[in-house]
């Protein structure tokens, strides 16, 4: 039984200390195909890198793609570009869904404002038909005053009384016509207040998406730092 163990011990160390070979084994050629690549072109490694730094912080996300692609295929097993390439792919596609945004918010907004000018040609022409109506009915009281200078004091009674009907009905038929103006522009100002309320959550998401990109960016900087300073201790 304890022989039995005591081999049992051996395979589990047995495994271990292959692992840890293996590990060590690809660590050593990723360091070996590194200082290949760095060896081959150092100048024009750091350039790309460089480079493909200044076009992610600078949101130029798919020059960025281009240049890690290129710097992978010097050294495919560059961390450093993998990392990079990845975030520069995961910004570019956040970067398409925005811009898919804003074109929808654009094309809503233009409808909006065909529908307002539309709305505004229709209005103009009810007031135009209301002035019309207006005048006509100015002339036919023109009219009806003329006929009536020719009548009795029963027949002014009666004149007076149909006027203050046409005055009653005119004052009613107005009192619509402004509840109706009034409740246009509250509508109106509905619609101004949620395009508001949009760009504003639009602008609020663009800026929650900045300040992540950059608060990764400046823990990879940091990350780099480290592994530049361990690199250097060694």
């Amino acid at each position: 039984m304890a022989k039995i163990k005591g081999e049992g011990k051996m395979k589990i160390k047995n495994s271990t200390l292959i692992k840890s070979l293996l590990l060590l084994t690809v660590f050593l050629l990723s360091l070996i195909a590194y200082k290949a690549a760095y060896s081959a072109d150092p100048v024009k490694f750091n350039q790309l890198y460089l480079l493909g730094e200044r076009l992610y912080e600078k949101g130029k996300y798919q020059g960025a793609v281009h240049v890690f692609e290129e710097l992978l295929e010097m050294n495919p097993n560059s961390e450093f570009a993998k990392d990079y390439l990845q975030r520069s792919r995961k910004a570019l596609r956040n970067q398409a869904i925005i811009e898919k945004e804003k074109e929808k918010l654009e094309e809503n907004w233009q409808r909006r404002r065909e529908r307002e000018a539309r709305r505004i040609e229709q209005r103009e022409e009810r007031e135009e038909l209301k002035n019309e109506r207006v005048v006509e009915q100015q002339q036919k009281i023109q009219a009806k005053e003329a006929r009536e200078e020719k009548i009795g004091p029963r027949e002014e009674r009666l004149r007076q009384i149909e006027a203050g009907k046409t005055r009653r009905i005119e004052e009613k038929r107005q009192a619509r016509e402004e509840k109706l103006r009034k409740k246009e522009e509250a509508k109106q100002e509905k619609i101004r207040q949620r395009q508001e309320k949009l760009r504003k959550a639009q602008e609020a998401k663009e800026e929650k998406l900045r300040l992540r990109e950059e608060k990764r960016f400046q823990k990879e900087q940091a990350r780099q730092e480290k592994l530049k300073i361990r690199q250097q201790n060694r």
